[in-house]
């Protein structure tokens, strides 16, 4: 993943993640990932981009920004597009809850441990 720097360009970045799109590139704009309230202060310093998920398109999606009329050498269909989302959102799915696994395991032994050391505790005393 990529990103392509848009703070030059005056168009909104959902007409350009829409154009993008169109043309067979896959990208998420920083406007995806900004959905909770900011302070102003914080918004100006967030730089507004496109981000090119898959590294091999970003020269054309580069390119795209310069001049309409460039041809994509790789674009991908619609279908492509969602399963490589489904994709990674499995996968995200997959890690996240392995570590909550483990999270929860490691918070149940320190549990069972302090039971232990208190339960001894009260026996010696």
């Amino acid at each position: 993943m990529k990103f392509l720097n848009c703070g030059h360009i005056k168009k909104d970045l959902y007409e350009i993640k829409v154009f993008l799109l169109g043309k067979g590139i896959l990208v998420k704009s920083t406007d995806d990932f900004i959905n909770i309230p900011i302070r102003k202060s914080v918004a100006k310093n967030i730089k507004r981009g496109i981000f090119v998920v898959l590294n091999y398109q970003y020269d054309d999606a580069y390119q795209l920004l310069r001049n309409k009329k460039h041809k994509v050498s790789k674009p991908l269909s619609g279908e492509q597009m969602d399963l490589i989302e489904s994709k990674s959102k499995k996968q995200f799915f997959i890690l996240s809850q392995r570590f909550f696994e483990r999270l929860a395991v490691i918070i149940l032994v320190i549990f069972i441990l302090g039971f232990c050391i208190y339960v001894i505790k009260g026996i010696i005393t």
